[in-house]
């Protein structure tokens, strides 16, 4: 009896593992991109009814963020840091892994005409991968931070605001 207890209770967490690792977003994003774009974007009301967020009309939405700018990097060298270090992230994880999901950064990957958006929130550790607009599938997993301060940099000194 206490086999097969323990032989449940194996095949309950390797399925859970197995689950977890189908869901986790595929790691796609190419290293060597033909155009990035950073977007500066504040995600705190997103998660509010459309309605109640206040924003006008003509506010620019990019995943029901609004977008406080954008930057083009067109520095071959800078393009392929900004994705290592987002790509490096994503490998990595964080331990510390919350579900605010106020997100403020989406760094757009074009490569051979596709596009891949990866809409991160550095203060719960979460990031959201689109390919070519489309939904993201599977969990939130975590992301590091390591990142965070080139993103800020790059955005900073092309003098886009950053939300709080």
């Amino acid at each position: 009896m206490r086999r097969m207890h323990l032989l449940v209770g194996f095949v309950v967490i390797l399925a859970t593992i197995c689950f977890v690792y189908a869901w986790r977003p595929k790691n796609d994003i190419p290293d060597d991109p033909d155009e990035v774009i950073l977007f500066s974007v504040d995600g705190t009301k997103m998660h509010m009814p459309p309605a109640d967020r206040g924003f006008s009309k003509d506010q620019e939405l990019l995943y029901d963020c609004a977008v406080l700018g954008k930057v083009v990097i067109t520095d071959p060298a800078l393009r392929r840091d900004a994705v290592a270090s987002v790509k490096r992230d994503i490998r990595v994880g964080h331990s510390n892994q919350g579900k605010c999901l106020y997100f403020r950064h989406v760094l757009r990957v074009v490569k051979g005409g596709r596009s891949y958006d990866v809409v991160i929130c550095f203060e719960c550790h979460n990031y959201e991968l689109h390919r070519d607009g489309g939904p993201h599938v599977g969990l939130t997993p975590p992301i590091g931070d390591e990142s965070k301060p080139l993103l800020n940099k790059i955005l900073s000194d092309a003098g886009v605001p950053i939300a709080p």
